[in-house]
């Protein structure tokens, strides 16, 4: 099965709505990039003291922040989700208007930003009920596909292991905006701004991170099932990995026993994530590596499925490996966290184009050779961009600062930020790239069935820009 046959078993009307979330996702990703190059700048020496307003600086991340990990993966993951269950669609416009209105608000009302880790904030109440509508857009869409009734005969299109990783992600981001509602009614309004901030955001920001790997291995199954043509593992093998990301995300209504001002809950929640992330994804890395080996893998070396899943696994490798060297709070942090995120963009990124594909679009000039570099860009840009944060942290450099809050004291300071800016500079190119290649699809129109059919056939399969639809 290929996604094409996905495209052939939905109805119109859910390929309309998946449609409507991967535009959301794809637009909240073009102005994450162009709010990530100011950032660079802000932190980049020399060239950063041209933010001449720190705090300007620091909206620009909380916006860049909420658009990279909230509106793009969230949007992304329902347009994949819309293919597999019936989705209503007035879901997708209380998103789009949720969207909007803190997007507005960032940069037309007046407003605080407060750098709270996972979900930074404006001290604002129109940023707040922007934030709130679009993540509750998402909860109705997923609750009201399950209790629809209704499943698509895309269940039957996709492999196992990605329907039930899906699932699992869905699961625990209901469980999430669950401990939201908890924490809100239970974090002292009285508190100041940041530690209000801090403590709602905290324990669900940290479940969302095991949401994340559960969507993005997800994908990770999808990609090599297509590669080899088999399934990877009998439905017990899948299960008993998925229950290794299942039980952290039940743990974590128990660490609410004692309240948030509790040590166990501040604590509790670092350690679900910092050992309930990486078992499950490390030996599902094992297993399809296995696969690859076995099949020999100079069979995929144009392929860009293969790229992109292979720079997906790097860059989290990089961040488990980055996380591990966490101890204080310095630019370390980041580092982890932006090899992590940026691992399950490039998944995303690399599920983009058989997803255009089972809209009907699809590229007619460029060729896979382009499209692998595009992963590779992006991947390398992110790795370099982690390494130069991870170094400067190491010797101490402070993170969260821009302009001329940055004080640079040390040579190793100085190669940290260096390192980092070329890497964000080549992150930001593969990402114009990625976004290049998607925008051409989209705006070539539907192919035509004869092109259609050129591009489903094996023997011409080098002319195709994306290999997934031929297997």
């Amino acid at each position: 099965m290929c996604i094409q046959t996905i495209a052939n078993s939905v109805s119109e009307s859910k390929m309309s709505t998946s449609k409507k979330w991967f535009y959301l996702s794809l637009f909240s990703l073009v102005l994450a990039g162009i709010l990530a190059l100011i950032l660079v700048i802000g932190r980049a020496p020399y060239v950063n003291q041209l933010i001449y307003s720190p705090s300007w600086a620091k909206k620009c991340l909380v916006i860049h922040v909420n658009l990279a990990l909230g509106v793009w993966f969230f949007a992304f993951f329902m347009s994949i989700w819309s293919l597999v269950y019936e989705v209503p669609r007035w879901p997708f416009y209380l998103a789009f208007l949720g969207t909007g209105l803190f997007a507005v608000a960032a940069f037309f009302l007046p407003g605080n930003p407060v750098l709270s880790n996972y979900i930074p904030a404006l001290d604002q109440p129109v940023f707040q009920i922007g934030i709130f509508l679009f993540y509750l857009a998402v909860a109705f869409a997923i609750i009201f596909s399950f209790f629809s009734g209704k499943k698509e005969l895309a269940l039957r299109s996709l492999p196992y292991g990605t329907i039930l990783g899906l699932q699992v992600a869905a699961f625990g981001y209901l469980l999430a905006f669950g401990l939201f509602i908890l924490t809100f009614f239970l974090v002292p309004t009285s508190w100041k701004a940041r530690p209000y901030y801090e403590m709602l955001f905290w324990g669900p920001g940290h479940l969302l991170q095991l949401v994340h790997m559960a969507s993005m291995t997800s994908l990770w199954i999808f990609f090599i099932s297509r590669l080899l043509q088999k399934d990877l593992l009998p439905r017990w093998g899948f299960q008993t990995l998925y229950s290794l990301l299942l039980i952290p995300m039940l743990i974590t209504p128990f660490l609410y026993i004692h309240g948030i001002n509790d040590a166990l809950y501040y604590r509790g929640f670092t350690k679900i994530m910092r050992w309930g992330t990486w078992p499950m994804a490390t030996l599902l890395s094992c297993i399809l590596f296995w696969h690859l080996t076995n099949a020999g893998f100079r069979r995929f070396k144009s392929s860009p499925i293969f790229w992109g899943f292979s720079a997906s696994f790097l860059l989290m490798a990089l961040g488990f490996f980055l996380g591990a060297m966490i101890s204080r709070s310095t630019t370390l942090i980041p580092a982890h966290y932006h090899a992590a995120i940026g691992a399950v963009t490039l998944a995303y990124m690399t599920m983009t184009y058989p997803l255009l594909r089972s809209f009907g679009l699809g590229q007619k000039i460029l060729g896979p050779k382009i499209t692998s570099l595009q992963p590779v860009f992006f991947g390398l840009g992110q790795a370099i961009f982690a390494l130069g944060f991870a170094y400067g942290g190491i010797h101490g450099l402070a993170r969260k600062v821009y302009g001329h809050e940055q004080q640079i004291r040390t040579t190793e300071e100085y190669i940290g930020l260096a390192i980092m800016g070329v890497g964000g500079c080549l992150a930001i190119i593969g990402g114009i790239l990625f976004l290049y290649l998607a925008g051409k699809s989209i705006f070539d129109g539907p192919l035509e069935e004869k092109e259609k059919k050129d591009h489903l056939t094996p023997e011409n399969n080098e002319k195709v820009i994306v290999e997934f639809q031929v297997y």
